[in-house]
């Protein structure tokens, strides 16, 4: 199906998007001690590289269900990204003119893409057969 292929596209595209996306759009600068931004993005890497990893098992998974589950993992990473800038868990700088709160928009922006295109995978890969046998 065109569509299933172009959301893998998509995932694979946002996740490695999300990996970089720090480093386009750049933090706090460290002064004296690590802030809370720089955890946040941190995390932010490390959740981004998950999903890279995610989006690959998608290109090589044959069977419906095990795409169906990669998509939700791939939901729940994209859930968990667009929280990880909010202070209730681990939150970013107090101050409104700095600049990890560009990052946070892009973030949430490109996590929520991350979110539709596993909500689209999801529906290609809800049937239980497999594809190809």
């Amino acid at each position: 199906m065109k569509g299933e292929r172009l959301s893998r596209w998509i995932l694979l595209f946002s996740s490695i998007v999300l990996l970089f996306l720090p480093y386009v759009f750049p933090i706090c600068p460290v002064m004296g001690k690590p802030m809370r931004c720089f955890f946040t993005y941190r995390t932010e890497f490390l959740f981004a590289l998950l999903a890279i990893v995610q989006s690959l098992l998608l290109f090589w998974a044959q069977q419906q269900e095990t795409k169906k589950a990669v998509s939700i993992l791939l939901l729940f990473t994209a859930i968990i990204l667009w929280f990880l800038p909010y202070s209730f868990v681990l939150g970013i700088c107090a101050h409104s003119d700095s600049p990890c709160h560009v990052t946070t928009l892009w973030v949430r922006l490109v996590s929520a893409l991350l979110a539709l295109s596993s909500i689209v995978s999801i529906w290609f890969n809800r049937g239980g057969k497999s594809e190809r046998r």
